[in-house]
């Protein structure tokens, strides 16, 4: 039995997703992402499942990310239990690299997110001190982006807007 729990356990590490409970079914991914499949009849009801945060924050961009891991999962719905956590550790493990990068900016420049009926958007405030200048810059990030990251043509997707605060600069 002690064996059998230890393999359990490394295929949880291995995977990165942990079960809860059985009925309804409630798996965890990397101690932070919580789904949930209500069972019909022994079957799983993939259209129920919900997604949500083991530890709800409003801090920094984690609940927007989880908004557009959602609307991804709309956009290319999968058919089956297994592809539904499938594609939910893959379009979380790319939100969590966004999130990793965002935290980055967010050491360097003043940084804002939000989230909107087309996705998300990361707003940055830069100063160019040799031109006497300040710019945001907003990094606006859909579904389908989130679906292809880390390809070369996600990270091209990303839509980003310069505007000037203040200062003479192009």
């Amino acid at each position: 039995m002690i064996r059998l729990d230890a393999e359990l356990r490394a295929l949880q590490d291995l995977h990165g997703w942990r079960m809860v409970r059985a009925n309804p079914l409630e798996i965890v991914y990397a101690d932070e992402l919580e789904l949930t499949v209500p069972l019909v009849q022994g079957a799983a009801d993939i259209g129920g499942a919900s997604l949500g945060l083991l530890r709800p924050t409003t801090d920094g961009p984690t609940a927007a990310l989880l908004d557009l891991t959602r609307r991804a999962l709309v956009k290319s719905p999968p058919a089956t239990l297994a592809a539904l956590v499938r594609s939910t550790g893959q379009l979380w493990t790319a939100a969590r690299h966004m999130r990793d990068e965002l935290n980055i900016l967010k050491l360097y420049y003043p940084s804002e997110y939000a989230g909107d009926d087309k996705g998300f958007t990361a707003t940055a405030s830069v100063v160019i001190p040799k031109h006497r200048a300040k710019v945001r810059l907003a990094f606006a990030v859909g579904p389908g982006t989130l679906l292809a990251w880390p390809s070369v043509h996600a990270v091209t997707a990303v839509r980003v807007r310069a505007t000037t605060v203040y200062g003479n600069i192009e």
